[in-house]
């Protein structure tokens, strides 16, 4: 049994929704244009009613499957280009001039280089401009005449009379007289010696008793005396009449008077 439907403007998915996934082989590429005007168009209605009905399941065991991929590879457009996601677009859409609808956006470099990948059209190779190599120029310098120098006329300078020349000078011998030296005696300066004065016990006592007359020393002071005597030489005296005969007491207690002033 053979059917003929005619199906304007169906995207890839509706064709395999319509046919039940799979989509049949094309022996022989036929554009849509020629079909389209070489088909009597059948509506859906007229072919509802007047045709047998046939299951899916049974127009699937009898029509042989026919995978996307082999949609893609066998069938080409009247560009002779199969379906490639990289330029047409998805799902697959057919103009009406028989070519696959191509991507939006897409770039005409992008699809000239994969129809002729497609066609085994050689691709021109891409050169990189090079810049001209220009030789540099020397610059032309025009040459420049030689300006004479200018050199100021110099005065004539005065010529110098000559000097007459020195005449010699005798040398001088030089007059030194010997100075005798002149050194005055000079007297040795002795300061006088005023004669040593020879403490005695008589001495001491009458210096004491002078003391007490001009009221410089009491009593007390003259047993303090005494008591300063013993300390410093070890001694026990008990009055000042105890330093007779004793030349080392007697001297000592005249250096204590006078440092007390006495």
């Amino acid at each position: 049994m053979e059917f003929n439907i005619t199906i304007n403007d169906a995207t890839k998915e509706e064709l395999m929704a319509l046919l039940g996934g799979s989509i049949p082989k094309l022996e022989t590429p036929v554009s849509i244009a020629s079909f389209e005007t070489e088909t009597t168009p059948v509506s859906i209605a007229s072919f509802e009613t007047e045709t047998t009905p046939v299951s899916i399941a049974s127009f699937e065991t009898e029509t042989t499957p026919v995978s996307i991929a082999s949609f893609e590879t066998e069938t080409v457009d009247k560009l002779g280009l199969t379906w490639d996601a990289r330029i047409h677009s998805d799902p697959v859409k057919v103009n009406k001039d028989g070519s696959f609808k191509k991507r939006r956006g897409l770039e005409d470099a992008t699809f000239i280089a994969v129809r002729d990948e497609q066609l085994g059209t050689p691709v021109a190779p891409i050169v990189a401009p090079v810049a001209p190599i220009v030789a540099p120029v020397a610059p032309i310098v025009a040459p420049v005449a030689p300006v004479a120098p200018i050199v100021a006329p110099v005065a004539p300078v005065a010529p110098v009379a000559p000097v007459a020349p020195v005449a010699p000078v005798a040398p001088v011998a030089p007059i030194v007289a010997p100075v005798a030296p002149i050194v005055a005696p000079v007297a040795p300066i002795v300061a006088p010696v005023a004669p040593q004065t020879v403490n005695t016990i008589n001495s001491f006592l009458v210096r004491v008793q002078q003391a007490f007359g001009k009221k410089q020393i009491t009593m007390e002071y003259t047993t303090e005396l005494v008591q300063r005597i013993n300390s410093t030489l070890g001694v026990n005296f008990s009055q000042i009449t105890d330093f007779t005969g004793n030349q080392v007491a007697i001297d000592t207690a005249c250096n204590l008077m006078t440092s007390d002033g006495i």
